[in-house]
């Protein structure tokens, strides 16, 4: 495990998130890990970034009880649902996906990505109408 220094909690966040940017998700991970062995408040940003790189790994089971507690902590990030609706998506488990998204979307309407991941959803349903309703919507913005 790779050991990061860093002043603060809010220090070890921005690592984190920048390393996971860089593409650097092992070191960013165990920044995570490192983080949620110290924090005596939990951070939904924490929580968020760290379910964030586990879904970009696949490993949607633990990436969604991440992005799930943050939810819970930051019931109005459009972000957080958003992320949720696209691990759901890719777990089959499309009633959850769809509500996720439009939770997303209802918190920010003008987010062309939120748009972007409700236009995938309906290519998947094979609804063009949707798709495009949603894809245009995206492009206008």
């Amino acid at each position: 495990m790779t050991t990061v220094v860093c002043d603060s909690p809010k220090s070890a966040i921005e690592k984190a998130f920048a390393y996971h940017r860089a593409g650097d998700l092992k070191t960013a991970e165990s920044v995570y890990d490192q983080i949620l062995g110290q924090i005596t408040q939990p951070d939904a940003n924490i929580y968020f970034g760290y379910g964030t790189l586990l879904i970009s790994q696949e490993r949607y089971g633990l990436g969604i009880a991440m992005l799930q507690a943050a939810a819970q902590m930051a019931p109005d990030s459009a972000g957080i649902w958003a992320n949720l609706g696209c691990a759901y998506k890719h777990l089959g488990r499309d009633e959850q996906s769809l509500n996720c998204y439009h939770k997303a979307w209802a918190l920010e309407p003008q987010q062309p990505d939120i748009l972007a991941g409700l236009a995938g959803y309906w290519v998947n349903k094979v609804d063009p109408h949707k798709v495009i309703e949603y894809a245009s919507r995206a492009l206008e913005i």
